[in-house]
């Protein structure tokens, strides 16, 4: 077998380096004892690709949560939440893709987010979709906090996923500044009846019903959650500075439908002339 300069065979090209490997191993096999094997094997180990190696994650394969096109798969689960409600979503999984189960559960988190908001009585939050510095406001039920998820189950099979690995997985989708739970059992321990009491005043939360707290309360944790929420300090800084930009306004508009007074004429003064004068004289002297 003839030497092989290996600095050459590194400097040729891929194809080149393809070909000349498979020259050399054929010209190994056809004279197997002058063959210098630890060169024809460093040749082709030059020719495979390497391998990369996977990234470290604690995400399970069977974990899927990806887009999909026109042409999917649609399956139905089955997802129980720690407080007994279950809710039901789809799952649409491309067309030769793994199960797209995780896109499935972030759907009934967003279908159980809005039982709650039904719950809580639609509180309407803002008709604005961004912010005054123009940065997008979250959605309204965004805050609302979902319970753990108890069981996970696709209806077409009765197949069960890992409800605690879900949970684990899905604890930040999950979050929310606001426990509608909480709220509700701390209304009940404030006293407040089921129903308005006669005569009640519907602005104090005191003699107010509990849905209506909890309503207040959800609407509230809104507005602190997407920044629009304003303190009693700043709010009497701003109901001042309005009352303020009212008189200004009100003010000017009084000045401007105001007439302006014309200016009073100035009249010339007299000044009589020396005929005049010399005519007056000779009448005082002639008397």
């Amino acid at each position: 077998m003839h030497n092989i300069d290996l600095k050459a065979f590194g400097a040729s090209k891929a194809n080149d380096r393809k070909a000349l490997a498979i020259l050399a191993y054929e010209s190994g096999k056809a004279d197997p004892s002058v063959a210098d094997w630890q060169t024809i094997s460093d040749m082709l180990r030059t020719c495979i690709p390497a391998v990369r190696k996977a990234k470290e994650s604690d995400v399970p394969d069977w974990w899927i949560c990806s887009e999909f096109g026109r042409k999917y798969e649609r399956t139905t689960i089955s997802v129980q939440f720690d407080d007994g409600r279950i809710v039901r979503a789809n799952v649409c999984t491309a067309v030769g893709k793994p199960y797209n189960i995780g896109r499935g559960v972030r759907t009934a988190i967003a279908f159980y987010r809005q039982r709650i908001f039904r719950s809580a009585g639609y509180p309407t939050m803002t008709v604005r979709t961004h912010g005054d510095d123009g940065r997008e406001l979250p959605g309204w039920t965004a805050h609302i906090t979902v319970p753990r998820i108890e069981r996970v189950t696709r209806i077409e099979d009765g197949f069960e996923f890992d409800a605690a690995e879900i949970t684990r997985l899905t604890a930040e989708w999950r979050a929310g500044p606001w426990d509608f739970h909480a709220t509700l059992m701390e209304a009940v321990e404030l006293g407040l009846p089921f129903e308005h009491a006669p005569g009640a005043d519907p602005f104090d939360y005191r003699q107010t019903h509990v849905w209506e707290y909890v309503s207040r309360s959800c609407k509230a944790a809104w507005l602190k959650f997407s920044g629009l929420y304003v303190s009693d300090e700043e709010r009497a800084v701003l109901a001042h500075e309005a009352e303020q930009a009212a008189f200004d306004a009100a003010l000017e508009a009084e000045l401007a439908e105001e007439p302006e007074e014309e200016p009073e004429p100035v009249r010339p003064r007299f000044k009589p002339s020396s005929a005049f004068l010399s005519g007056v004289s000779t009448r005082v002297f002639a008397l």
